[in-house]
């Protein structure tokens, strides 16, 4: 069960559903809580007492979308980016071969810094008597 505060937000949408029950929270269905997701808490919420048996009620909670407050707020949002182009073939290998000649560098770079640390020259170490 999924539990929403009981007062929306300054522009009129409720936060999002949470998961823990709290002081005057409104339970929600599984339903109505992904409707508040799906309308970014764009909607309206009304209540009921409904009868379960003699001097026994409970608070029933309806949710529906408020579509007019939702239209309102996307109509504020930036328009969505451009999906980048697809690359051309021409394009893709070109980035490959970048890669392969980065990673070339990368690999004399790892055989410098280990002849830097093992010590070794390129030469072969001479013995004690000085000969190779």
């Amino acid at each position: 069960m999924m539990y929403l505060q009981p007062i929306p937000n300054s522009d009129g949408s409720y936060p999002a559903p949470q998961s823990t029950p709290f002081k005057n929270a409104i339970p929600l269905t599984d339903e109505q809580a992904k409707m508040v997701v799906d309308y970014n808490g764009f909607v309206t919420v009304t209540s009921h007492e409904e009868t379960i048996v003699e001097d026994f009620t409970k608070t029933v909670y309806e949710v529906s979308p408020n579509l007019e407050a939702w239209e309102a707020w996307k109509a504020t949002l930036p328009p969505d980016p451009e999906p980048e182009p697809t690359p051309t073939l021409d394009e893709r290998v070109s980035a490959l071969e970048t890669t392969k000649a980065d990673q070339t560098d990368v690999d004399e770079l790892n055989e410098a810094l280990n002849m830097i640390l093992t010590g070794y020259t390129g030469e072969e170490a001479a013995d004690e008597t000085g000969t190779a």
